[in-house]
């Protein structure tokens, strides 16, 4: 809760404006009391003298080249926010910062629900996501290089001395063509990680490989029990 400082009404922090330059981000007066002092200031300037007082305020940012975040209300450059041609001035309401965090609070609340959306997107839609792939990895070889030196120190690490290697090579080499090589337990599993052993390895369709990702249920598979 909070007082306001026009009405001195004890109002929840919902009733006030988000304002990141006050000590607790929320602006000293409530919505109700600005909204009300806004109309009277244009009702004593005149609609002409408002709408100037406006195009003139526009006009300034718009050489300083900064605006205010509609999120957190903070003033700043063109350089904080996206770009996005449907908007008059070319970039997004909020800025980066505010949309990123307002991303992560929603993908955390629904994670699962994105997830499964992309793997059933993916899954129908097999070859566009193929072509996607490969136009990002050609865009971000750094990026590529990373995960395959990340997959191929896992699979050293989950990589036994007793692990039947002739045997490894010989299940990818008998791969049929329009199938992919799979971890039953991932080697990089969230519940459990699996081994790189002949036991652990299975084929798959491009879309069964893509609905799995990186998935694994104990109970789908008797000989864990």
């Amino acid at each position: 809760m909070k007082v306001c400082t026009k009405c001195s009404a004890v109002k929840p922090f919902e009733a006030f404006h988000k304002s990141a330059g006050a000590k607790d981000g929320r602006q000293s007066s409530c919505k109700e009391c600005r909204s009300l002092a806004s109309q009277r200031l244009y009702a004593a300037g005149g609609p002409e003298k408002a709408r100037a007082r406006k195009q003139a305020e526009e006009a300034r940012r718009l050489a300083e080249q900064c605006k205010p975040c509609t999120t957190c209300s903070a003033i700043k450059p063109f350089e904080a926010f996206y770009k996005k041609t449907a908007t008059k001035d070319g970039l997004t309401t909020a800025c980066k910062v505010c949309l990123s965090l307002s991303g992560r609070l929603g993908y955390a609340a629904n994670a699962e629900s994105v997830l499964q959306k992309q793997r059933d997107a993916r899954a129908a839609n097999p070859e566009r996501c193929r072509e996607a792939t490969k136009r990002w990895a050609a865009a971000n070889p750094g990026h590529g290089t990373a995960r395959i030196a990340k997959r191929r120190a896992a699979k050293l690490q989950r990589t036994p001395s007793w692990s039947e290697t002739e045997a490894i090579e010989q299940f990818y080499i008998n791969r049929p063509e329009d199938h992919h090589g799979d971890h039953i337990i991932p080697l990089q599993g969230e519940l459990v990680s699996g081994l790189h052993v002949i036991a652990n390895l299975q084929y798959l369709t491009p879309e069964e490989n893509i609905r799995k990702g990186n998935s694994f249920n104990p109970d789908d598979w008797y000989w864990v029990k």
